[in-house]
């Protein structure tokens, strides 16, 4: 639906116009949640009076009350008073007295430094996850403006001032418009036997990020981000094998690797030798592209139900000539939301996947997760995925489990290895 689909440039447009919204108001929310979690600190972390101080404050208390009573008493007996002079002593409470010991204090003290550490880490993660969404909402504007320079690029060549982003795959935009998904396997087994010499025949300095790997990657990034927009179908490619010829080495590869599982994009992650933030940001963006993408399922869902109720009544009706004039009209109505909710999918995949490539990882690492993706093509979110499970496997255990920012339903995505994904290198 989404190849066939009349202007696909308009579509794209819409659907990410339409994706802005839940975007910015999450970002709202986060903001606020932010600010409210940081009062919170504020008031946790209030330093108590000192032990002492309360010690001599009761201390005080009571030798005031035992002043006053004795020059009550001597007044008495100076007055004639036949009361018999009694003498009062106040005992000194036994919490005034007592004080804590250096073992009870670096106990206090122990904990209120987890604590602290607890709620500085929160609070990271929350800043963390700000940034990350405000990354999406900035991917968002620059896919807007790359699809306005797509269409000024078609419409009027060089003359637009721009010049043809696809030009660093080899290809035009209108060989990209016109080639098979065969044709785009080629070429990509081609770029990852060309990064994969490099990195090997390098050495330590090929994986510098102003040598020449990086540059290739970057390039490639830029040149692939256009080629999805251009061609939404690569998405079909997402962990296909990119092999095409029948050499016995060929076949015993593709024999070993027939059914992609995780321990597939584990492999390639462990290659890119990621840092604990980069591992973290990836944890983050999984949460949030579960949150909204079980959204668009459940909304699917929704969809597909009513379509099915409507073509069982066409069906199970026997008056087919009342249903002239109207035949199809609920039904097509439902298959043009069918089509946009796919293409929000599509939409949102890229956007997450988008930040993943370009800000989470640096150019080298993108070129060991594509070389390393072999034989199979990189599959975004599989590869995210097995960034994010990372971080719950190490020593940082998931503090917060951020939901995304709009309310979803109770639903959850596939495993990632079973959605459809979005393949292009820098999406």
């Amino acid at each position: 639906i989404i190849c066939k689909m009349d202007g696909p440039e308009d579509m794209e447009a819409e659907s990410l116009a339409a994706l802005l919204s839940g975007f910015q108001g999450g970002l709202g929310d986060l903001l606020t949640e932010l600010i409210d979690h940081n009062q919170i600190m504020d008031s946790q972390f209030a330093i108590p009076e000192p032990i002492q101080r309360q010690s001599s404050g009761t201390e005080a208390h009571n030798d005031g009350q035992a002043g006053s009573k004795s020059i009550q008493k001597r007044e008495r007996a100076s007055s004639g008073s036949s009361e018999p002079s009694t003498s009062y002593q106040v005992a000194p409470s036994e919490k005034a007295n007592k004080k804590a010991t250096p073992r009870e204090l670096s106990k206090v003290l122990q904990s209120k430094l987890s604590l602290l550490d607890q709620q500085q880490a929160e609070n990271d993660m929350l800043k963390a996850r700000c940034r990350i969404l405000e990354r999406i909402v900035a991917s968002r504007e620059s896919e807007i403006k790359m699809l306005q320079e797509l269409r000024a690029y078609t419409e009027q060549g060089e003359a637009s001032g721009f010049r043809d982003p696809i030009a660093p795959l080899g290809l035009t935009m209108q060989e990209l418009r016109a080639c098979k998904l065969s044709d785009i396997i080629d070429l990509a087994k081609k770029f990852i036997l060309d990064i994969g010499s490099k990195l090997m025949m390098g050495g330590p300095e090929a994986e510098s990020e102003d040598g020449e790997v990086a540059s290739i990657g970057r390039a490639l990034l830029d040149a692939f981000k256009y080629a999805y927009l251009v061609r939404p179908d690569l998405l079909l490619l997402a962990a296909q094998p990119i092999h095409n010829e029948a050499s016995i080495v060929d076949k015993e590869v593709e024999q070993a690797t027939q059914e992609v599982g995780e321990q597939h994009w584990s492999s390639a992650v462990s290659h890119m030798r990621l840092t604990q933030e980069q591992i973290r940001d990836s944890w983050l963006l999984v949460q949030l592209y579960d949150g909204w993408h079980a959204r668009l399922l459940a909304e699917r869902a929704l969809i597909t139900a009513h379509l099915t109720k409507a073509l069982q009544h066409t069906t199970q009706t026997n008056d087919y000539a009342s249903l002239a004039g109207s035949a199809g009209e609920k039904e097509a109505q439902l298959l043009a939301k069918l089509q946009q909710n796919l293409v929000k999918e599509r939409c949102l995949i890229c956007l997450v996947a988008d930040v993943w490539w370009s800000d989470v990882l640096t150019a080298v690492q993108s070129c060991k997760a594509i070389v390393h993706s072999y034989p199979r093509f990189p599959d975004d979110i599989a590869l995210m995925a097995a960034s994010a499970a990372l971080y719950s496997q190490g020593s940082h255990k998931p503090l917060l489990a951020p939901a995304a920012p709009e309310i979803v339903p109770a639903v959850r995505a596939p495993a990632a290895a079973t959605t459809s994904r979005v393949i292009t290198t820098s999406n």
